[in-house]
């Protein structure tokens, strides 16, 4: 799983990033980018049409599917966890309005992916 956080000033590079990923490249994607609701809908398919692989607004318990990019809630950080022998998508809502929390979410997802692959 490859997960991806950014401040509002890192959605420029977000696309560019996935742009360059090649298409052999396929687990998961997990983006974190903190943005109002009324843009993320919009903003999951320009990452997959950047990416070249669907994006999707992630939800509490989504799974976390191969060659998918997972954009959690603006409100929130994302990162993988195991659920009955799969991984998930686990929100956390109570930091997530202050700051991007990269390092815990991406080493809790890895592990987690490490896991189950």
């Amino acid at each position: 799983c490859l997960a991806l956080g950014a401040s509002t000033g890192g959605v420029n590079a977000l696309v560019e990033l996935l742009r360059e990923l090649p298409p052999e490249f396929d687990p998961p994607i997990l983006v974190t980018q903190h943005l109002p609701r009324a843009f993320m809908a919009a903003f999951a398919v320009q990452l997959g049409e950047a990416g070249r692989r669907g994006g999707i607004g992630a939800a509490e318990r989504m799974p976390l599917a191969r060659g998918r990019i997972h954009l959690a809630p603006g409100e929130a950080h994302g990162r993988g966890a195991g659920d009955a022998g799969r991984t998930v998508l686990r929100l956390d809502r109570r930091s997530a309005a202050s700051r991007i929390s990269r390092r815990c979410r991406s080493s809790s997802t890895a592990a987690r992916w490490a896991m189950s692959a």
